[in-house]
């Protein structure tokens, strides 16, 4: 009878650790290949998972350091860093591009804004761009930043007003394709066995990376998961102004639910 007290006092004490945040800082919100939700905590080459959080079945995140948008099947869903839903809009979409506070669905020619309480969508006609939007962001300003992938290997960046529908072109990156990524002022992108790292003033960095099959999705605003679709590894990628590193992070165990009887 004490051991069995002594157990369940154990367990007690580690669900609770479990469910607690670490002491260490906040790194971002990444979705893992069993479409849950983790918090990661910690410094660049000392990650830690957090406890899975209650949003199941996504299949594609973005998240910046005060809240994300998911995808699941059927909806966005605009939610907190603790996994809480503040606001849904139903699609039928397939392939979403989600950004910050933002997402553009093609098969829909639609953007769909969180205005801070609610979702709301804009008609952008895709014959108006030279290629394909590959990520976006909203601005507080009442207009969306997008990033388009152009014919000849370059990323295009366009300024889409919400007020009037005007396009106003901005810098142009080439030598990319049209895996990439926005976090912390830079455009993120793999190029022969190197991830490239180009900020919007023309600074360009490399990290030896020999992998492509990448999936990339930010968890925070200086922090972006990268997944490699084949080999099942993943890491972190930190960029700010003072440069970029990169750590492998430790897989987390997939939700099981164990039958005793």
């Amino acid at each position: 009878m004490v051991g069995r007290l002594l157990l369940a006092g154990a367990f007690a004490l580690a669900s609770m650790a479990a469910a607690a945040p670490p002491a260490n800082p906040f790194a971002g919100v990444v979705r893992e290949p069993d479409q849950t939700l983790h918090s990661v905590y910690g410094f660049s080459s000392n990650l830690i998972n957090g406890a899975p959080l209650p949003i199941r079945g996504v299949r594609a995140a973005y998240f910046s350091s005060d809240a994300g948008i998911v995808f699941i099947a059927g909806s966005l869903e605009f939610v907190s860093l603790d996994g809480a839903v503040l606001g849904s809009y139903a699609t039928e979409e397939l392939h979403p591009v989600l950004g910050v506070a933002a997402a553009w669905l093609p098969s829909e020619e639609k953007l769909v804004r969180w205005s801070g309480s609610q979702f709301s969508a804009f008609a952008l006609s895709a014959a108006k761009l030279p290629g394909p939007i590959v990520a976006l962001q909203a601005n507080s300003t009442g207009s969306i930043d997008l990033w388009v992938n152009t014919q000849t290997s370059a990323v295009q960046h366009f300024r889409l007003s919400l007020h009037d529908g005007a396009l106003s072109p901005l810098e142009t990156v080439t030598g990319l394709n049209s895996n990439v990524a926005v976090v912390s002022g830079s455009l993120i992108s793999v190029d022969s066995g190197n991830l490239r790292i180009q900020s919007f003033d023309g600074t360009v960095r490399s990290l030896r990376f020999p992998f492509s099959d990448l999936t990339f999705e930010p968890a925070s605003d200086h922090w972006i998961h990268i997944v490699s679709d084949s080999g099942r590894r993943q890491w972190m990628l930190h960029v700010d102004a003072s440069g970029a590193s990169l750590s492998e992070l430790p897989a987390v165990a997939p939700l099981t639910v164990e039958v005793t009887r």
